[in-house]
């Protein structure tokens, strides 16, 4: 069943956090090494694959044309990311870290760099701030291979010193993901106000959903993220757009509709890594 915002009246919950612009802040906590007994985790591996049309003799899929690659490390201070329960919107939730928080710190036992790796390829994590890695991958080159292609085995962190050979969860396949407007046609670009209903196919991912994000120089300043795990369609109204300020100003606003899989991994120091794997189906509205 198609959940929207209007449909409130039948458990849909709308809940505020604040937005944190992590590109501002830059700190190192000096802490030592956790053994991971505290009450929050204390390291997450992000991997991203973004996904756009592509077609092969006549059949459409949804293939990656890019791929980032994130390492988050703050001994007993991760930040929480998480989403809101399955029906329910949370404004201002960032999805996409862009530090490791005020308690970010240095990786024990490294020399260089982070390395991470997964069956198909690999690359390095430069470090972006204390506590913060980050790499990105065919940001120019809009390639068509599928998700479990590009994420086949996991993504696997190398060079991590306590770190050392965590590995995130394996992808499943990419459902087709289209964008309706009002008249039911599909479309591929809307304007702001514009009503624009999501649908996608029945997949195996954990969790399923969908933020509106508002950027600026690749922050968000503005966003509403629906959890939208179990359906199949998901409608952004007026009643959405209300909720979002017109007047500020911003380069982009995106669509993201995330296809995620999460598991917790225990190093042998008794360290706990949140890891992610999630495919991004990005839609642009134009102001």
């Amino acid at each position: 069943m198609a959940q929207t915002i209007s449909g409130m009246s039948r458990g849909m919950r709308i809940t505020h956090m604040p937005l944190l612009v992590w590109g501002l802040w830059g700190c190192n906590s000096g802490k030592s090494v956790i053994d991971g007994l505290g009450p929050q985790d204390d390291a997450r591996l992000i991997s991203d694959v973004y996904t756009w049309g592509c077609d092969a003799q006549g059949d459409g899929y949804d293939g990656v044309y890019s791929q980032t690659v994130t390492l988050e490390y703050a001994p007993d201070a991760l930040t929480e990311l998480s989403l809101p329960s399955a029906g329910g919107c949370s404004v201002d939730l960032d999805m996409f870290p862009a530090s490791a928080g005020s308690g970010g710190g240095e990786l024990p036992d490294i020399s260089g760099e982070p390395t991470w790796a997964t069956d198909s390829d690999n690359g390095t994590l430069t470090l972006i701030e204390s506590g913060f890695w980050k790499d990105e991958i065919g940001g120019d080159y809009h390639g068509c291979q599928s998700v479990v292609e590009v994420l086949s085995g996991g993504t696997v962190l190398g060079n991590a010193g306590v770190l050392e050979g965590v590995k995130g969860p394996e992808a499943s396949s990419m459902p087709d993901v289209n964008f309706y407007g009002e008249d039911d046609d599909e479309i591929d670009e809307v304007a702001w106000g514009d009503e624009i209903t999501v649908e996608w196919d029945e997949n195996d991912w954990d969790n399923v959903w969908i933020q509106l994000r508002r950027e600026r120089e690749d922050i968000a300043w503005e966003s509403i993220t629906c959890n939208v795990t179990g359906d199949d369609s998901f409608s952004i109204t007026e009643t959405i757009w209300d909720l979002l300020d017109e007047s500020l100003i911003v380069d982009q606003n995106n669509i993201y509709v995330g296809f995620e899989t999460t598991r917790e991994a225990k190093t042998d120091d008794g360290l706990r890594v949140e890891t992610l794997t999630r495919a991004l189906a990005v839609m642009s509205v134009d102001e």
